[in-house]
């Protein structure tokens, strides 16, 4: 059996009613002359059968040990059935935009069925009015448990289903297949390891402690003499994005020309994409927020994941491989290009901090904790609304290629994604940028943004705003 380690864990341990630990991409495709018999469900289910190798994530389901006493084990689901994992929509005619980001929505909010392999894929066909995309064009939304998956961890499960042509050219080489989760072993098994992992951890974080001790001081020391009373950061304040967050979820997107935000990124230097786009949604946020009557005098504060892969790594190693930063979005600055500037400076400070002795220290003791200290911590976590004492909102930006990416011949024309939120947190931006194009989509409650359609305005004009002001051109957005 692979057991899971304590970050993929934690998606386990924190998991509500309120708040499912679910992970969505939507695909939208041009239809093509392509058919099959019994339609494009038949071509799916066929194209997806001869991709099962390609991912261990298809086939093994969860094993959870007793009363959550260590972590959770992924074994080989002896009674896998496709089938089961495949679903099919038609959407009443002509589907819109708004029609699919309501199923997109509804399909978010429920959850996996946790006997079975964490994975659904939904077909949804007869799009004939979606901004963009021609008629007859379909979709996918792929849904995973966030146990399986991080971003990057994502696009790899999904890129061994695509192509790089129209011809079937795969995009991953189909000659690797993919490692075993391995059969389930027995209930006696189980409570042997998770003996051992509880009495080995205190031994581990004592050599951690030790081993790290001089170098932890170094650096304590180090902080001690750099900081003064001005650098003290800015209280969190409370907003609508920080009321209790309900079962059902809401998505809305829009989608820029990923050209536009890098002449954007080049006209302030040394800015990075990641930094464009937390400026947008600050922009955003701030005029929604001020739309309402509601934006505070304190600046908004963002939760920003970090993948940690190593270098040439990332394409084998699955799971969750994340750190975060909390990033002052300044949103009490009205001039958007400060705001750009000021983001940026906070980035570069924060991921320089991220590998200090202190930061690499609490990283490691969260991986030597034993399992049920960690199950007990995460629910405390998930249950105490601590999150809004921490961050307003959360922004990920996930790199999904640069080249056109195919699904049985059909041609994948954007990507948007929609993730977990947390007590006490109800807005999550998932930038995704693929083939040229960035999109932006939101996941939140009706009850905290009730007009997405607005919110993604505000994304628009923001962006418009930020690039008139470093004068590189006219915004090319499009609502979807």
């Amino acid at each position: 059996m692979l057991q899971l380690g304590p970050q993929d864990s934690q998606f386990l341990y924190m998991e509500t009613d309120d708040n499912l630990s679910n992970v969505s991409m939507l695909c939208l495709y041009e239809q093509t002359e392509r058919q099959t018999k019994g339609g494009l469900l038949a071509l799916l289910r066929a194209h997806i059968e001869s991709r099962l190798h390609t991912s261990p994530i298809f086939r093994r389901r969860l094993k959870r040990v007793p009363l959550d006493l260590d972590h959770p084990y992924w074994v080989e689901d002896e009674h896998f059935e496709l089938d089961y994992h495949l679903y099919h929509h038609q959407l009443e005619a002509p589907a819109s935009w708004s029609q699919l980001m309501a199923l997109l929505g509804i399909i978010h909010s429920r959850p996996l069925d946790m006997r079975r392999p964490v994975w659904e894929i939904h077909l949804v066909e007869g799009l004939d009015d979606v901004p963009g995309l021609p008629a007859s064009g379909f979709a996918l939304i792929a849904k995973l448990h966030h146990a399986a998956v991080d971003g990057s961890s994502m696009m790899k499960f999904f890129a061994g289903l695509c192509d790089v042509d129209a011809e079937g050219t795969p995009a991953v080489d189909l000659g690797l297949t993919a490692a075993s989760a391995g059969s389930s072993s027995s209930g006696n098994q189980v409570w042997k390891r998770a003996l051992a992992n509880t009495l080995r951890a205190p031994l581990n974080l004592t050599q951690s402690l030790a081993k790290s001790a001089p170098g932890l001081i170094a650096s304590l020391s180090n902080r001690r003499a750099q900081d003064k009373p001005a650098d003290q950061p800015a209280p969190i304040p409370t907003t609508r994005l920080n009321q209790p967050v309900l079962p059902g979820k809401c998505a809305d997107g829009v989608e820029f020309s990923l050209a536009d935000f890098k002449r954007v990124q080049a006209a302030v230097e040394p800015a990075k994409i990641n930094d464009v786009v937390l400026a947008v949604v600050s922009g955003g946020v701030r005029r929604y927020l001020d739309s309402c009557g509601e934006l505070p005098d304190s600046p908004l504060h963002a939760w920003v994941p970090i993948n940690v892969r190593s270098a040439g790594k990332s394409a084998s190693e699955e799971g969750n491989r994340v750190s975060a930063m909390t990033v002052n979005l300044h949103t009490t600055l009205v001039d958007p290009v400060a705001r750009l500037r000021e983001i940026t400076s906070h980035t570069r400070a924060a991921k320089a901090g991220a590998g200090s002795s202190v930061a690499g220290l609490v990283t490691e003791f969260s991986q030597l904790l034993p399992g049920a200290m960690v199950s007990l911590l995460s629910r405390a976590i998930a249950t105490s609304g601590v999150t809004s004492r921490l961050c307003n909102l959360a922004v990920s930006n996930v790199p999904a290629g640069n080249q056109p990416l195919y699904l049985a011949g059909h041609r994948c024309q954007s990507v948007y994604g929609m993730v977990p939120l947390a007590t006490g947190m109800g807005l999550f931006v998932v930038a995704i940028s693929y083939n040229n194009r960035l999109t932006l989509t939101l996941t939140s409650t009706p009850e905290i943004i009730p007009d997405t359609d607005y919110f993604c305005q505000c994304l628009r004009a923001a962006f418009n705003e930020l690039q008139d002001a470093v004068g590189v051109g006219a915004a090319k957005t499009r609502k979807r």
